[in-house]
């Protein structure tokens, strides 16, 4: 019986193994045909490493592009379809970056030893500069209107003060800094979380984004307070010389807008200015003064426009004239100007308004009118000065400013820089002396 079997085993051995083999390849010939070795490409986020590299040297960078790189894989096709990106790892390290670049590293997370990256090296684009860090006041500001009889009286921020860190190219364009609040239809005071906004000296919204803020709201503060208009009255002391009569005071501006607490606003029903501010006794023509109506108000209480707070007296006598003339400014002289100095006035006439009786108007003549300016402290430039008139008696004048131009004297400019260049000739001599010694 086992011979019979042994003989079947090794009858056509040759053939048996012939068929052996031809199996084994048509084995491997079909597994490769179902799963032949393929490649295909991943588009993979790259991730950073040792940023702190380039902090240490004060710099900052910023990715040029999409921040991926398109990875491909080789391998067998039934593993290639198991893999996804986030079975890709691409890793920058900033310390090994180059001029505009740095290499990516690619590692798998499964199938490592079954799966083949490309060998090409892969890089990512990047942009390097230099880091910079500012401090900025932040400018309160609102937008909208208080409710009727009311008005703004200040606005505040906190902090005031806010530090940027960025790219130097961001930074340097700062020139402004606002958080703005919404006042419209306000009665009382508001404070609102604001996000700032910056500007460049264009007023062009400046991008942040790449930015580092160490706040990201303030707190603006708008205070607001109550309003009221209100006369302004003024009344004289003295009476007038004898033959001469009163024709009015007027008060320009005569009614202004004050701003304060409303219970301190209803005890005011106008802003009186002092009787012992004109003295009728010693005016003999027309006669103006100037005062500062904010010393009149009482405390906790303000003008809503400040450049009303001058405001012009004018006291106009009954029977008086006045008449504007022009002035030639080759009739006034300059007082107390610097030694090595030439002045001259920037206009060759100059509008001044005399006030008198008909009779003295009359008979005014502009060359009997004279004046002086007084220069005293100034240099080179020009400058606005008062002009103290001479008339004849009895005719008054409205206050007058002109424009003088005063310049150094090209001699004396000379003078001066010879003696410079001689007193330090005289030094550069003394020290060769005394090194020689």
């Amino acid at each position: 019986m086992k011979t019979k079997i042994k003989d079947t085993l090794l009858s056509n051995l040759g053939l048996k193994l012939l068929s052996l083999v031809i199996a084994a390849v048509l084995w491997f010939v079909v597994v490769n045909v179902e799963n032949p070795e393929t490649r295909k490409n991943f588009t993979v986020n790259v991730t950073f490493t040792n940023e702190a590299s380039l902090a240490e040297q004060n710099l900052y960078y910023k990715v040029n592009g999409t921040g991926t790189v398109k990875v491909t894989l080789s391998g067998k096709r039934s593993i290639i379809e198991k893999l996804s990106t986030s079975d890709i790892s691409a890793v920058a390290d900033l310390s090994r970056r180059e001029e505009g670049k740095v290499p990516v590293d690619i590692s798998l997370n499964r199938y490592s030893g079954q799966v083949t990256p490309s060998s090409k090296q892969l890089y990512i684009a990047i942009e390097v500069g230099d880091m910079a860090t500012n401090r900025f006041n932040v400018t309160g500001q609102t937008t909208g209107t208080p409710s009727s009889g009311h008005v703004l009286n200040s606005v505040s921020v906190s902090p005031n003060v806010i530090t940027v860190e960025g790219p130097g190219e961001i930074v340097s364009t700062i020139d402004l800094v606002t958080a703005t609040c919404n006042i419209d239809g306000a009665s009382d005071d508001i404070t609102e979380a604001v996000v700032p906004k910056f500007y460049d000296e264009n007023g062009k919204q400046v991008d942040t984004s790449e930015l580092t803020i160490n706040v990201t709201t303030v707190e603006v503060t708008a205070d607001i307070q109550g309003a009221k208009s209100v006369d302004v009255n003024a009344s004289a002391s003295g009476s007038l010389p004898e033959g001469l009569e009163l024709s009015g005071i007027s008060v320009d501006p005569s009614n202004v807008m004050i701003k304060g607490e409303p219970a301190t606003l209803n005890e005011i029903s106008s802003i009186e200015i002092p009787d012992s501010v004109i003295d009728l006794s010693t005016i003999t023509g027309e006669w103006t003064t100037t005062v500062d109506l904010s010393t009149y108000l009482p405390e906790g209480v303000s003008l809503v426009d400040s450049s009303k707070a001058q405001a012009t007296l004018t006291v106009r006598l009954a029977g008086e004239n006045s008449v504007t003339v022009q002035l030639p400014t080759s009739n006034l002289t300059v007082r107390n100007l610097a030694d090595g100095y030439s002045s001259a006035f920037e206009a060759l006439e100059v509008p001044l308004t005399v006030s008198g009786s008909p009779d003295l108007i009359k008979s005014l003549s502009v060359e009997n009118i004279t004046g002086y300016v007084d220069a005293t402290g100034l240099k080179d430039g020009s400058s606005k000065l008062n002009v103290v008139v001479s008339l004849p008696e009895g005719l008054t004048a409205s206050p007058l400013t002109t424009n003088l131009t005063i310049t150094k004297d090209a001699v004396k400019k000379e003078e001066t820089e010879k003696t410079t260049s001689s007193e330090k000739e005289t030094a550069e001599t003394t020290a060769k002396t005394e090194k020689t010694k």
